[in-house]
């Protein structure tokens, strides 16, 4: 019998609860190691489901918010991602 994650003391606690557009997403049936690419070359298959995907947005948008370093999320990669934080931190900044 599986236990509950809240009873399962191996199982990390989730830092959010899950969000309504992930049982959405193009990958919701795919194996997460396509998303975990091991080097630069491997992103494409990734990138090509995060391509047809309903809910690309959010999922980046979620990405964003939550820092997530690791991994595909919205078609980016994290020094995609690093990039897009970058271009926001320079709009939030008055210029001198």
């Amino acid at each position: 019998m599986a236990t509950s994650p809240q009873h399962n003391a191996t199982q990390p606690a989730s830092p959010t609860p899950p969000e309504s557009w992930m049982n959405n997403a193009q990958c919701h049936h795919v194996d997460p190691a396509i998303f975990f690419p091991t080097g630069p070359a491997d992103h494409d298959e990734a990138q090509r489901i995060c391509a047809a995907c309903t809910v690309r947005d959010e999922c980046l948008g979620f990405a964003l918010d939550h820092h997530i370093k690791h991994g595909i999320w919205g078609g980016s990669t994290e020094r995609e991602r690093q990039h897009i934080r970058e271009q926001r931190r320079t709009r939030r900044t008055p210029a001198a």
